[in-house]
């Protein structure tokens, strides 16, 4: 009888126990999801920003402020992101620069603060610049 209310025992508490999930799970903050628009009418860095949630983790396309038409700086996926998270960093590559921009919500604003370098060996000198954005 001991025996059985042992066993009993051990295998209520296995089945009550909490148990370790090894694969990499992705919860975040949900506010990022969407299409963000600088809040300044002329000369940004960036114009448009699209935030989308996919299998892959997060999902960041971006646009900059190029005449006549916006250019599309492409796609960035950030796979791990600490739920709850309000930042996250991307760094972001061009021909002439590279841009380690950080993404904070704000109340109902998107943040980003850029921090440019100039890879171009153009003689410009590097330059850090916050921009503004709202949910469309």
């Amino acid at each position: 009888m001991k025996l059985l209310i042992s066993t009993a025992v051990a295998l209520l508490c296995f089945i009550k126990s909490p148990q370790t999930d090894t694969t990499s799970k992705i919860i975040w903050n949900n506010d990022f999801v969407g299409e963000w628009v600088n809040d300044k009418k002329q000369k940004t860095m960036v114009s448009k920003c699209e935030i989308a949630y996919e299998e892959i983790g997060l999902l960041v396309q971006m646009w900059g402020d190029c005449q006549p038409t916006a250019c599309n700086w492409g796609e960035k996926v950030l796979e791990e992101v600490e739920d709850g998270t309000q930042s996250f960093d991307l760094i972001w590559t061009s021909d002439f620069a590279e841009s380690a921009i950080t993404y904070e919500m704000v109340g109902e604003k998107l943040k980003m603060t850029h921090k440019r370098r100039y890879t171009d060996n153009s003689g410009r000198e590097d330059m850090t610049f916050v921009e503004f954005f709202t949910k469309q």
